[in-house]
Order: C-alpha cells, then structure tokens, then sequence
C-alpha cells in the first residue's frame, strides 16, 4: 500500500520515538475539516505493550488526548482495555467503551501510525467511544440524533464511508448509472 507520508522527515520520526520512549506513546491530532470530525490517536502501544493503538473522536483535543494518556497509564502499569467492557475513569460522569477498528479504517484515519510502523497496517487498533449526555452509546436507540456524526463507529459500515445517511438524495448522470467511475462528489450545506 502506498504512503502517503513519505515526506516525512526525520525529525518527525525523531519526535514521535523520544514521545514513546518518555511517554509510552505519541499522539497525533488531525483538526476538524470541512467533512471529518477531529480526532487524536496513538503511536507505539503496539510497539511498547502489545496493545493496541487508540484512536478518539470530536472532543476538545486536550480532553482526547488525555483520554488516551490516561489509557496509556494504565496499559503501562499491565491493564488490557477490551471492547464492550465500560471504564468509568476516563470522563467524569460517563462511561466509556472500546470498539476493535476494523481494516477498512486504517488507511481513512491511521495514516501517520502506517507511516511510523514502516507502512504496514498490522497492528491493532480501538476506538474509544463516548456516550451522548444522556449516557447512550451510538448504537442504541435513544442516542441523540444530533451527535450521529460526532464520532464514526469504525468497527460497522465500511461499505459506506460517508457522514450521510444511506438514502440522501443523489443527482448523478447516465454514465454513472451505466456504470463509468465517479470521480467526484460535492456536497450540499446540508449534505444532499
């Protein structure tokens, strides 16, 4: 698979490695864009522990990162996070959970983790995941509506990459329908 890093320097590298090695691991914070939340995740629990790396959504970047140091804490002192187990220690008032990233992911969101890990994907990854203020998780059914996008799950759905539902409207041409690639989307304000 090709990197996308590759102007990477050694600096960088430098950076990320004296981070492992003083913290356990260095983080990577991607700001919102137009279409994606931000995020924070991991480099070298899978180096240093054997754990995997973990990645955090659409949270104010200090709090994510914390998040995901108070995790590297722990796996340094012996803890094995799991998926579907709640921690409470993590956000004061909520539990959170872990969620096993799926493959299909990695390239949309662990990039700069490819790059480091000699651009192999083989390493495992979980996503933290976070309740709305009520305490419902995404996939149950009283989650507010209005943090569906806040934080794609990324152990569902990797047929279908994009914040908007399955069924939003489309205008497309008769070389799409008949089958030509589609080299380009644009999207409404409202994501039509």
């Amino acid at each position: 698979m090709e990197c996308k890093h590759d102007h990477h320097t050694d600096e960088v590298r430098k950076n990320a490695e004296a981070n492992i090695e003083k913290y356990g691991c260095h983080l990577v914070l991607i700001e919102r864009g137009d279409y994606l939340p931000a995020f924070v995740y991991s480099i070298g629990l899978h180096q240093n522990f054997n754990h995997p790396e973990i990645i955090c959504f659409d949270l104010k970047s200090e709090l994510m990162s914390g998040m995901i140091n108070h995790a590297c804490d722990l796996i340094k002192q012996g803890e094995k996070l799991v998926p579907g187990k709640s921690y409470s220690d993590f956000l004061e008032g909520h539990n959170i959970q872990f969620l096993p990233v799926d493959k299909e992911f990695y390239p949309d969101y662990l990039g700069y983790a490819n790059w480091y890990y000699g651009n192999d994907f083989n390493f495992p990854a979980l996503q933290m995941v976070y309740p709305d203020l009520q305490g419902f998780f995404p996939w149950e059914n009283s989650f507010d509506s209005d943090w569906k996008f806040r934080q794609p799950l990324l152990d569902r759905n990797t047929d279908f990459k994009f914040k908007e539902e399955r069924n939003v409207c489309v205008y497309t041409t008769k070389q799409a329908l008949e089958g030509d690639p589609i080299l380009y989307a644009y999207h409404n304000t409202d994501g039509a």
